[in-house]
């Protein structure tokens, strides 16, 4: 706070909160925040946020001043890079060889931008190994994880549909996976998911084409996506 007083609040909206939408997120006071902070002339207060409290969400933060003339202050929202895990992220499409020492969880972590169904898998060169996924670096294992898979016959695989209530969008997943006998394990892991919506950049011209099926040459549809941190978007199409 540079000058004056102030107090700070956070609301939120998202995909599992049924109880708020984008109006009534809107915190008018600490009677409806979801958090708030009192913060004094020379002073420095932060909420912090848990990466994993809320799902494609919008955030909400209102600065009521005492004395709006004799007010001056700094807002900044950014990640805490102290708190954020180091594991090496998995890209879709790039398979990962790892080796896995027995007793010495390998870790990764991954996350996806579409609701299209994704595989993840483990082909064993060597050992036998079990795999796990969860919201939580430092917990994922056999204690606490989403999804399970144990390599049989050589390959460990995980196949989540988009409609399984447990996957969600702009999230980190993290990956552990164990050699389950005293004997290490070499395997490469990799994560397949393949878009059925096409994703539009903003600022940039693209080209589809729609072709016809052979048999009724019925028009086939396509679906596209886009994001924008502006609530107006135009788009045009011809």
């Amino acid at each position: 706070m540079l000058e004056g007083a102030a107090r700070i609040m956070l609301q939120q909206t998202g995909q599992k909160d049924l109880a708020n939408n984008i109006y009534t997120a809107d915190p008018i006071d600490e009677s409806n925040a979801l958090e708030y902070r009192d913060v004094q002339q020379g002073a420095t207060n932060a909420i912090p946020i848990a990466g994993g409290s809320c799902y494609t969400c919008w955030y909400f933060i209102k600065v009521q001043v005492t004395d709006p003339k004799k007010a001056a202050y700094r807002i900044t929202v950014s990640q805490d890079e102290e708190a954020a895990p180091e594991d090496p992220q998995l890209v879709n499409g790039v398979p990962a060889q790892l080796y896995v020492a027995a007793g010495h969880p390998v870790k990764r972590r991954f996350i996806l931008d579409s609701m299209d169904h994704w595989l993840l898998q483990a082909q064993v060169a060597t050992g036998a190994v079990d795999v796990y996924v969860g919201l939580n670096s430092a917990t994922v294992g056999p204690q606490d994880y989403l999804w399970k898979a144990s390599s049989a016959g050589g390959v460990a695989s995980l196949a989540i549909k988009t409609t399984d209530v447990r996957f969600h969008l702009a999230t980190f997943y993290y990956v552990s996976v164990q050699a389950v006998s005293d004997a290490d394990a070499l395997i490469n892991l990799s994560l397949k998911q393949q878009r059925s919506v096409s994703f539009i950049p903003n600022n940039h011209d693209s080209t589809f084409a729609l072709t016809r099926t052979v048999r009724t040459g019925a028009l086939l549809f396509q679906k596209f996506q886009f994001t924008s941190v502006q609530e107006q978007v135009k788009f045009h199409v011809f």
